[in-house]
Order: C-alpha cells, then sequence, then structure tokens
C-alpha cells in the first residue's frame, strides 16, 4: 500500500514519459561527442532557461583504470545496488527489463532553514549508443510539505582512455530544474523559494553526492586490473 501510495503520488507516468522522450531526442549526445579530459573534474553551473527557469548543471568526468566493459559493469552495479546513503533512502528498487530499473527513495538536503524532505522516484534504462554504454536517468522529486516538484535528467556515458591504453573515462552530465505545471497556482515567492533554496540545496546535496560516486568508481576501478598495471589515481578529497 505505501508503495502504491508513493508512486500515485510522484506521478510515474511523467518519470517514464520523460526518460522515453530522451531515448527518442538522443538528447545523450548533446555536450557529450568531444573525447572526454582524462582528468577528475566535477563542475557546477547555474543558467537560465526559457522554458524550465532556473537549472543547475553537472559534469564530472572520471578516469577509470580498468576496460569500458570494466567499468560499465562497476557503473551499472553502483548504480542498482541497494544500500542506503546519508541523505537517502530507498524505499524499493526494481528491475522490468535487465537493462533498466526503476527505484523509490526519500531523499533530505540541509538547508539554511533546516533540513528538506523529498520523496524521489527514479527509472533508468541503459543501452549501447555508437559502441559506447550510455545510462539515461529521469528522476522525480516532490517535497514533502509543499506541493513542488523537481526534475532531473542525466546522461552518463563510459568511453575508452584517449591517454591510456585498456583505461576509460566515465562522463555523467545531469540538468536539475522545478517542474512547471500549468494547473499549480504558484506565487512568485513560492517559485523563489523552489528555485533559490530548495534547488540550492538540492545542488549542495548532488556536488558531494558525486565527488564520493568518483572516488568509490576509481577506487573499484583499481581492484578489476592486475596490480602492475593499475593506476596511481589521486582520489578526491
Amino acid at each position: 500500500m505505501a508503495i502504491l501510495q508513493y508512486r500515485e503520488r510522484l506521478n510515474p507516468e511523467k518519470v517514464n514519459g520523460a526518460l522515453s522522450g530522451l531515448l527518442q531526442k538522443r538528447l545523450v549526445l548533446t555536450g557529450m561527442d568531444t573525447t572526454p579530459s582524462p582528468a577528475i573534474t566535477c563542475d557546477m553551473r547555474v543558467n537560465q532557461d526559457a522554458q524550465r527557469g532556473k537549472v543547475i548543471e553537472f559534469i564530472t568526468t572520471t578516469p577509470m583504470s580498468c576496460s569500458v566493459r570494466d567499468a560499465n559493469e562497476i557503473l551499472w552495479k553502483e548504480l542498482t545496488m541497494c544500500r542506503d546513503h546519508p541523505n537517502k533512502v530507498y524505499k524499493y528498487m526494481k528491475g522490468a527489463k535487465p537493462n533498466s530499473h526503476e527505484m523509490n527513495f526519500v531523499m533530505s538536503a540541509r538547508s539554511p532553514f533546516g533540513m528538506l524532505e523529498l520523496n524521489g522516484l527514479q527509472y533508468m534504462e541503459k543501452f549501447e549508443e555508437t559502441g559506447r554504454p550510455v545510462f539515461v536517468v529521469a528522476e522525480r522529486t516532490k517535497l514533502a510539505s509543499k506541493n513542488f516538484a523537481f526534475r532531473d535528467d542525466c546522461w552518463m556515458t563510459v568511453t575508452p582512455s584517449s591517454v591510456k591504453p585498456n583505461a576509460s573515462v566515465v562522463e555523467i552530465h545531469l540538468q536539475l530544474y522545478m517542474e512547471r505545471d500549468e494547473e499549480l497556482q504558484l506565487s512568485p515567492e513560492d517559485i523563489s523559494y523552489a528555485q533559490d533554496r530548495v534547488m540550492g540545496s538540492l545542488g549542495n546535496a548532488f556536488r558531494k553526492f558525486f565527488q564520493a560516486q568518483q572516488n568509490t568508481l576509481m577506487e573499484k576501478a583499481g581492484r578489476a586490473v592486475p596490480p602492475s598495471s593499475t593506476s596511481k589515481l589521486s582520489i578526491i578529497v
């Protein structure tokens, strides 16, 4: 019953519909056609979009000392592992088919005005695009105390390293924005609160998560290759 209530409240059709749109438009290739840098990066920027309003964008690059095949398996296991994070507790996780995964969660984010609690639903699918593994994620979160919903669209690729043989690079591109619903009558103050305070707190949570994820991916990549061929990569502090 609890799962059904979560799914009804979060409107999973919007999540699955958003994912279908991403796959059909092949937006995974947007901004990710160039060869990724082998350096460890986690960049965050804030943009203004005519339709979506404020958009917080993340681009991370993680060099992996293992092959594309091993990195693909490591990333998939990391994304689908049933494990609670400090600010995220999963309610259920399942895969409708081998290359898809769905999860329901409760997420907390620290703000200057206290902790924010959000209910979330995520749908992920993996496929091959131009000879490289691509992961596409559509996620919808809703602030428990207010009728605000947020979307994040995420694309991940695993490509061969341009500088090291038998190595690879994981690149992640995520866009976070407030979901617009014409049926909701939101005041300018509500929109300002959602886009500035709530999205700012979510942005900080995403940045910490990505940095921890990069460390985990590199550590697991080091275990996937013989000790003699393991690259000496510094871990993000």
